[in-house]
């Protein structure tokens, strides 16, 4: 409940709208009205910063570095025994094409884990529960659809519809996965955090 919170508000267009509403309430009051009626126009500077290309690009381009480019040519993932993927969403929507089902998170990562297996064919793990309220499948089910698409021989492909987060994601695939050595795929951004829990 505190990280469903939490995530909501990490939004600038969440937190900035609302504390420009808290301050022009603020303002209406007899407790310095003028300081916080100058006040509420922060959080609307911020929201236009955070909207921009450049000052988005650089809040996250720390995160995006931490770890080096590893290419498809390298012999360094090659070494390891499994590709795991996480999950980021899909659209459970028949009607859409299939390339518009899946958010750029998760076109990228099972992209790029697909074209590692057809370099170096080697096991795919997926973790991932029922992330959308009216979704009916695991979205473990949905990569593993999307990795047979691609071609990924489906005794490759290991499956656990659990975890809604990075962390229950980790737990639901560390039993499968101890004393192996993986080849993690996710976002660049999500990285530090992924590493992390794996670790």
């Amino acid at each position: 409940m505190l990280a469903s919170i939490a995530s909501t508000f990490s939004s600038p267009l969440v937190h900035s709208l609302t504390l420009f509403v808290m301050f022009k309430l603020l303002s209406h009051t007899k407790f310095k009205p003028t300081f916080f009626s100058y006040l509420s126009v922060l959080p609307l500077l911020w929201l236009l910063i955070c909207s921009m290309t450049y000052p988005s690009v650089l809040l996250i381009k720390h995160l995006e570095n931490t770890y080096p480019v590893i290419p498809l040519g390298s012999e360094e993932w090659r070494k390891t025994q499994a590709i795991v993927v996480l999950a980021c969403n899909y659209f459970e929507d028949d009607e859409l094409p299939f390339v518009s089902r899946w958010p750029n998170c998760s076109l990228q990562r099972n992209l790029h884990a697909a074209l590692m297996y057809r370099e170096h064919p080697m096991p795919i793990y997926l973790a991932g529960d029922i992330l959308g309220r009216n979704d009916e499948f695991p979205q473990a089910k949905h990569n593993k659809y999307f990795f047979e698409k691609m071609g990924v021989d489906s005794a490759d492909i290991f499956m656990v519809p659990k975890g809604r987060n990075t962390e229950t994601e980790v737990n639901a695939l560390v039993s499968l996965l101890e004393g192996k050595n993986i080849s993690l795929v996710t976002s660049a951004s999500h990285l530090p955090r992924a590493v992390f829990y794996f670790e």
